[in-house]
Order: structure tokens, then sequence, then C-alpha cells
């Protein structure tokens, strides 16, 4: 596997793309129970805002995308330093600025166009980068995700066990690196309700507690294909953590902000966001808690 991969990247990135591209819709053809996700989020995020010909278009607009990233992601390894030499960066200054109070940076992103690349971008210009992971469960997997993912200089922090994560993230904070946390998965617990395309949706309130607790700066950073053949890192400014004395309050109020600019990016370019994730799961699966209870008690006309 390792030297299939490895050859992947000697391949045309032309031929990558298409192979990546074909990939895709062959496993989405296959993989209905997914395919429906996908469709279901465009409709959840979109509803009636896009006729059935602009859905298709977006649907397969992603399948596409997901499929060179994808490949692109596979073939990390082996791709040159040259193909990163392409990849712009706009924002460079807010990153540096934020460096200098020496408590490192927490990058806030989402799985937006090929994320994988910002670390090795990014170390390639000096900079010490840390991905935060969920590893697969099985083990033989994870040895190949973190083959896969540490390279160039780029580590990878597994969100469990838990306190080990909490510790080793504060190391490389202290140490002033920055910690990538992709803010953009349903909260299996622990998260905080805030809205996302209308909807309400548990989300992960850890990059804006751990910024709170290690006076690390909040920056959004993300990345996307240019429509010129190429891709962009983009870098926002420090976001500013609300401080109006109530600590659950402020903390909603942050994690909702990241969630709206979160938002702001897949409008910008819909066809770039990994819409594989079951992002609303939690929020039909409330409603209809809410609806039983309603009945139960009588409360429904």
């Amino acid at each position: 596997m390792k030297i299939a991969l490895l050859f992947m990247g000697m391949l045309p990135l032309g031929i990558l793309h298409r192979l990546g591209k074909w990939v895709a819709r062959s496993v989405f053809f296959l993989w209905k129970k997914r395919r429906n996700v996908i469709l279901e989020n465009l409709r959840l995020a979109f509803g009636s805002r896009l006729d059935q010909k602009e859905m298709d278009r977006l649907y397969y607009g992603f399948l596409a995308n997901m499929g060179r990233g994808s490949m692109e992601a596979l073939a990390l390894r082996s791709l040159p330093d040259r193909f990163f030499h392409n990849i712009e960066v706009t924002g460079l200054d807010h990153l540096d600025e934020a460096l200098k109070k020496g408590k490192g940076v927490i990058a806030v992103s989402a799985h937006l166009g090929n994320f994988a690349l910002i670390g090795r971008k990014l170390s390639l210009l000096g900079y010490r980068f840390n991905y935060l992971v969920r590893n697969p469960h099985n083990r033989w997997s994870e040895r190949m995700f973190r083959w896969l993912g540490e390279t160039g200089g780029v580590k990878l922090i597994p969100d469990k066990p838990k306190n080990l994560c909490l510790k080793r993230s504060i190391e490389c904070l202290k140490n002033g690196e920055i910690l990538f946390i992709l803010s953009d998965v349903s909260a299996l617990s622990g998260g905080i309700d805030v809205d996302f395309f209308g909807h309400q949706v548990p989300t992960f309130k850890g990059p804006v507690t751990l910024s709170m607790r290690s006076g690390a700066a909040l920056l959004p950073m993300f990345i996307v294909w240019d429509g010129k053949g190429g891709q962009e890192i983009i870098i926002e400014p420090s976001l500013p953590l609300m401080r109006e004395g109530r600590l659950e309050e402020d903390i909603r109020k942050t994690t909702s902000h990241i969630a709206k600019l979160v938002e702001g990016y897949i409008e910008k370019y819909p066809a770039q966001w990994w819409w594989i994730h079951r992002r609303w799961k939690r929020r039909r699966k409330k409603e209809t808690d809410r609806m039983t209870q309603d009945l139960s008690q009588g409360n429904l006309s």
C-alpha cells in the first residue's frame, strides 16, 4: 500500500485528478446510503434556494473536488515541494502577528478544499504545525493514517485519550506552534448548540475553551481551489473572544461566530465543502425526541 501511494505522487497531476473524479463518482454511485446523506445535507443547507438542475451541478462538482482532493492527500508523501510552491497564502501577516505573542495559535478550519495540504505548505514556510485528528478505529488504518499525515515536519495529535490530547495541545501552544482544529463536525458529547444554515446543531467548543485557557489566538484558516487550477490558503485576522462575564454564554457566542464564518465560506465555495459528514444528524434526533415528549404530554394539537 505504501509503495502504491508513493507511486501515485509520481503521476502527472492531471491524471491524478481525473482518476480521483472517476473513483469518487464510482464510489458514491455504489454507496447509496452515503450518497443520500450528501443529497440530504445539500437540501438542509440550501433548501428551496436551488432547483434540481443546480443541485445536481453542485453534487457533481463536489464529487470532482473530493476526488482530486483525496488523491492529493493520499499522494502527500511523494508530492514534490514544487507542488506546494504553487499554493498561495493570503493573510500570512495575521499568523505572524498572532505568533509574536508567544502563546501559539489555534487555527480553526473546516473540511473545505484540500485541508490536508495546509500543514505541509506552512511547514515548508518554516512554521511548526500540528493537526488535531480523530484516529481510525482499525490499528492498521491508524498506522497508515499517521504515515501519510506526519510528513514534512507536520505532527498529528490524536483526540483520544482526552487527557493526553489536552496535554499535548497545550504543550505545542506553549512552544509557539500552530494547532489546527476542524470545527465543522457534529459534537457527539460536550458540544454547544449554535446556528448553522438555519439549524441548531451541536458544535465543539474545544477551540474556544482552549484559547481562553492558554491565551493562544484563534485564527480562522481555510484552503480553497481558486478556479484557475491553483489553490489558496486564506488566513483571517484573530477572532476576538467574548468576555462579558458569563463563561458559558461567552463560549457560545464565540463558537457561534466561528460557525457563521465557516458557513460563509461554504456559501462562497459550496462545491468544496465535504458534504459527506452528517452535520445535522443530532438536530434531527433532537426534534424527534421533543416531538415524542410533546405527544406523550398531549401538547400537540
